[in-house]
């Protein structure tokens, strides 16, 4: 029963997980700014060309954390169904 409760809960954590490091590059693109904890580091009015290549690098690097995410959720849940 602890068994299935800690397989469940791994795969609803990563599911949830998972959209986020790739919704973080659109708020960015929104803000047109990429904030620190003080104040706005980068903006795109000042320095669009790395400003976007930031963003473009953040949301590969989401999309490959949220198929490294899902791919071990599916994995486990498979896992889990074999039993």
């Amino acid at each position: 029963m602890i068994e299935k409760f800690r397989t469940w809960s791994v795969i609803i954590g990563l599911t949830l997980f998972s959209p986020l490091p790739v919704s973080l590059p659109f708020v960015w693109l929104a803000q047109g700014e990429v904030h620190d904890k003080q104040s706005a580091v980068l903006k795109a009015a000042e320095q669009p060309a790395l400003f976007y290549l930031i963003v473009l690098f953040f949301y590969c690097d989401g999309l490959i954390w949220a198929h490294l995410c899902l791919t071990a959720a599916f994995r486990r849940f498979r896992l889990m169904s074999r039993r």
